[in-house]
C-alpha cells in the first residue's frame, strides 16, 4: 500500500540460469497510467569488461558498437531483451519502439569468462521518463597523445591517444555526452578524411596479410609502448572537467609515415556528426618508423643438458657419440635489438603445421634409435605457473602410444622462463622405426618438416623462425644431424 511494494526475486529454475531479467509493472488505478521497471539478476561476477558498460535511454534505433577491452580471444555476443546484436562484431541495433526498459548485452570469450552491459530504453507507453539533457554543441573536443607519438611500423606497437569531449551547456543546464555517443567515436585522417578501421577485440595488432596500413584498437596489448628515448613525453594530463568524458584509443601502423588525425562523434538525438578538426587542439600527429630487421646472431638460442634425464658418457666432454639416451632443452631466451635483450610476448604455429620434429638414425625397419622434440612457451608478463607443460604434436602422441613409448614430462626447474621458447630434444634407443606406407598412417612424413613459429617480441616486431635437426657451430662435429637443433630465419 501507499504506492510501495516488496519485490522477491524468483529462484533460478536450474544452475544454467546465470542471468535473468524480471519486469515489474505498476498501474495507477485512478488514471490507468502504467510503467514498467526491470530487475537484472546476476549469478556470477563479470570477468570481461564491455565498453560501453551502460547505454542510457535511447529514442530511436541508433547502432551501438560494443567491444571487450580485456580479452584478445574471439568474442561471441548475445543478448537478453529486445533488438538485434551481431554475434561476431558486437554491433547492437535497438528496436524503434521498446516494450521493456532494458536489454542485457552478454559477451563470452569461450574461456570460461563472460561480461555484460546494460542498454536502457525510453518507454513507448505511460508517462515520459525524465532523462539527462542532450547536447547540440561541444565545449571541448580534443585529442592528446599519451606518452609518445612514434611507434614502429610493425603492426603491433601502439601509440596511445586520448579523446576528450565535453558538451556545451543548453539553456543553463548541463548537457551530457552519453556512453552510446562515446561508442560512435572514430579517428580520421586529415586530408583524405578516411576513417581508421578498428581491430576486432581478439586482434592484438595488424596482421601481415590484413592489407591494413593503419588501424585502431580500443584496448592496450602486451607490447611495450615506444621507448622514452624515441620521442618527447607529452604534457601532463589536466584535471577532468565536471561533465568531461575521456576515451583512450591505441593506434597501430604497418606503414612508415606520419598522419595527422582528428576525431568524429555522432549525436544520438539528431544523428549529426561533429568533428574535432576545426580546432587546433582537435588534431594530433602520429608517426611510424620502419620496423627492424634481424640476423641470426641476434637470437639467444642455447642448449642445456638435463643430466638427471641423460646417460653419462664414458668419454669426458662427449654428449652424443657414446650415449644413446639424452634430454636437452634448447632455449630461445631473447632477441637483441639496439643492444637490449628483448623477450617474446606471443608465439603462433599455423593450424595443421607440425609442432614436433622426429628423426631416426636410419630408414631401416628395425631401427630404434630416435630423436623427437616437444615445446614450451611462456608469454612475457604471463604467470609462469600457467604454462608448465611440455607440448608435442598430436601425431607424435599417437605414434608413441602405438609403439608403447612413454613420452617425457616437463622439467619445470630447467624449462622456459617468461618470454622464452623452449624446444626439448629427446634422444632414445627405445622407439621402433615408423613406416608410413606399411602402417597406412603418414605420421613420419608430417613430423619430418621443420617447425615454423611466428613470435612477437616486446617491441611488437614479428619473427618467423624455423627449427630443424642439424649440428650448429660450437657443437661436436662428429654429432649426427638428429643430435642437435638449428635455428634459421
Amino acid at each position: 500500500g501507499g504506492g510501495k511494494a516488496t519485490f522477491q526475486p524468483d529462484k533460478p529454475d536450474d544452475v544454467a540460469s546465470l542471468i535473468r531479467v524480471q519486469h515489474i509493472q505498476v498501474t495507477d488505478k485512478s488514471t490507468g497510467e502504467r510503467a514498467i521497471c526491470s530487475v537484472v539478476i546476476m549469478d556470477w561476477p563479470a570477468d570481461l569488461v564491455i565498453e560501453p558498460g551502460h547505454v542510457g535511454q535511447l529514442q530511436s534505433g541508433v547502432p551501438i558498437n560494443f567491444s571487450v577491452s580485456n580479452s584478445n580471444r574471439p568474442i561471441k555476443w548475445s543478448m537478453l531483451g529486445e533488438g538485434n546484436i551481431d554475434q561476431d562484431t558486437g554491433t547492437y541495433i535497438p528496436n524503434e519502439e521498446s516494450t521493456v526498459p532494458v536489454c542485457v548485452i552478454i559477451a563470452d570469450d569461450d574461456d570460461e569468462r563472460a561480461g555484460y552491459a546494460m542498454v536502457e530504453f525510453v518507454p513507448t507507453h505511460g508517462a515520459a521518463v525524465p532523462h539527462k539533457q542532450g547536447w547540440t554543441d561541444l565545449a571541448t573536443f580534443e585529442l592528446v597523445v599519451i606518452g609518445h607519438d612514434t611507434c614502429y611500423a610493425n603492426g603491433w606497437q601502439q601509440i596511445e591517444v586520448e579523446v576528450r569531449v565535453e558538451a556545451q551547456t543548453v539553456g543553463g543546464q548541463d548537457a551530457i555526452v552519453s556512453d552510446a555517443e562515446l561508442a560512435t567515436l572514430q579517428l580520421m585522417v586529415m586530408g583524405s578524411d578516411n576513417t581508421l578501421p578498428f581491430l576486432q577485440a581478439h586482434e592484438g595488432g595488424i596482421g601481415k596479410e590484413s592489407g591494413m596500413e593503419w588501424a585502431v584498437s580500443r584496448s592496450r596489448n602486451d607490447v611495450d609502448p615506444p621507448s622514452t628515448s624515441d620521442t618527447a613525453v607529452a604534457a601532463s594530463v589536466p584535471v577532468l572537467g565536471d561533465n568531461e568524458r575521456r576515451v583512450r584509443f591505441f593506434i597501430h601502423s604497418r606503414q612508415a609515415t606520419t598522419l595527422e588525425i582528428y576525431a568524429g562523434i555522432q549525436n544520438a538525438d539528431s544523428h549529426a556528426w561533429t568533428y574535432s578538426k576545426e580546432k587546433k587542439e582537435g588534431k594530433v600527429n602520429v608517426k611510424a618508423r620502419p620496423a627492424l630487421n634481424f640476423a641470426r646472431e641476434q637470437y639467444g638460442f642455447e642448449r642445456v643438458r638435463l643430466v638427471g634425464e641423460s646417460d653419462a658418457s664414458p668419454i669426458a666432454g662427449d654428449d652424443f657419440i657414446y650415449v644413446d639416451n639424452t634430454m636437452d632443452y634448447w632455449r630461445l631466451k631473447h632477441v637483441v635489438a639496439g643492444g637490449v635483450a628483448r623477450k617474446f610476448i606471443s608465439a603462433y604455429i599455423p593450424p595443421g603445421a607440425n609442432k614436433s620434429l622426429l628423426r631416426w638414425a636410419s630408414e631401416q625397419a628395425d631401427d630404434h634409435y630416435c630423436s623427437y622434440t616437444g615445446l614450451q612457451f611462456i608469454p612475457f608478463k604471463a604467470p609462469e605457473s600457467e604454462h608448465q607443460r611440455l607440448l608435442m604434436d598430436g601425431l607424435l602422441y599417437r605414434m608413441a602410444k602405438q609403439r608403447s613409448h612413454v613420452l617425457p614430462e616437463l622439467n619445470k626447474a630447467l624449462g622456459a622462463r617468461a618470454g622464452e621458447l623452449m624446444i626439448s630434444l629427446r634422444r632414445t634407443d627405445a622407439m621402433k622405426h615408423w613406416d608410413d606406407i606399411a602402417t597406412g598412417e603418414p605420421y613420419y612424413s608430417h613430423l619430418k618438416e621443420p617447425i615454423t613459429i611466428e613470435l612477437i617480441d616486446q617491441q611488437g616486431h614479428q619473427h618467423t623462425l624455423h627449427f630443424d635437426f642439424g649440428v650448429p657451430e660450437g657443437e661436436d662435429k662428429e654429432a649426427q644431424t638428429r643430435d642437435c637443433l638449428i635455428l634459421t630465419l
